[in-house]
């Protein structure tokens, strides 16, 4: 009981504390509530005055809600949500390749803003190929599942990311506690293509020395189905530097656009 009186007590005292905050907050309610009273009684006194009150009651209506829209809708300018950093500075630096990273060291939400681009990420509607695409550089498995919303890769080492234009890995370089750190390893498993080009704070940046460009000619085109496609894309014997892959459905669309 003593222990519930003193908890009563302690909640009296933050209250009084900031009591303060709460009667600011009273004042332009008060008016509000001062100034419609004032229009009613001064209407109701002086009819000829009548006109002018739907006029007054407009205007109170539109401040009041462009203050409550201002109060709770606050901006804040672009460095402040999305601050700049030495990582994000460094991916800056190539607009047209695309980045992977470990989960949580970028946030897959947060790319756009930095103008970076990767073939992962979130997003709540994509294209059904990519999520199946993702699904196939995860697991290696052509008859995986699609990937939800969440387009995450945990699978570093696929073929597909170097047919992607994927140039960059962000991963963490532990420390013996398991904490980012500098002088840490990079704590997933991945293939010698990859080489450190930078680090910051624990998180390297490696290059994909074996990517493909954005953009490539090749000598080649074959036309087979989105299946045969990713065993194509997954398979290392396929020589994909020199020949193209497409699909019927492609090949007619890109045909009906040029026959229109």
């Amino acid at each position: 009981t003593l222990d519930s009186i003193q908890l009563s007590v302690n909640d009296i005292n933050i209250a009084l504390m900031h009591i303060d905050i709460s009667l600011r907050n009273l004042i332009l309610p008060l008016f509000i509530i001062i100034t419609i009273s004032l229009v009613i009684i001064i209407s109701n006194r002086f009819k000829h005055l009548r006109v002018f009150a739907p006029v007054i009651f407009i205007c109170i209506l539109l401040f009041e809600l462009f203050r409550f829209g201002l109060k709770f809708n606050t901006f804040s300018t672009t460095d402040f949500l999305y601050p700049e950093t030495p990582i994000s500075k460094y991916l800056e630096n190539y607009p047209n390749d695309r980045f992977i990273a470990e989960k949580d060291i970028f946030p897959a939400n947060m790319w756009i803003p930095y103008r970076v681009s990767s073939i992962q990420g979130y997003d709540g509607i994509y294209p059904f190929n990519i999520a199946k695409l993702l699904a196939v550089i995860d697991s290696n498995n052509l008859d995986t599942a699609p990937k939800p919303r969440w387009g995450i890769i945990g699978n570093f080492n696929s073929k597909i990311l170097d047919e992607t234009n994927t140039r960059f890995l962000l991963a963490v370089k532990r420390g013996e506690e398991g904490r980012a750190s500098s002088n840490g390893s990079v704590s997933v498993t991945i293939s010698p293509k990859y080489k450190e080009v930078f680090e910051d704070k624990g998180i390297a940046i490696l290059e994909n020395t074996q990517s493909l460009p954005r953009v490539y000619l090749t000598q080649q085109v074959i036309k087979v189905s989105d299946k045969d496609t990713l065993k194509l894309m997954i398979d290392d014997s396929f020589p994909i530097r020199d020949i193209s892959i497409s699909d019927f459905k492609s090949s007619m669309l890109n045909w009906s656009f040029s026959a229109s």
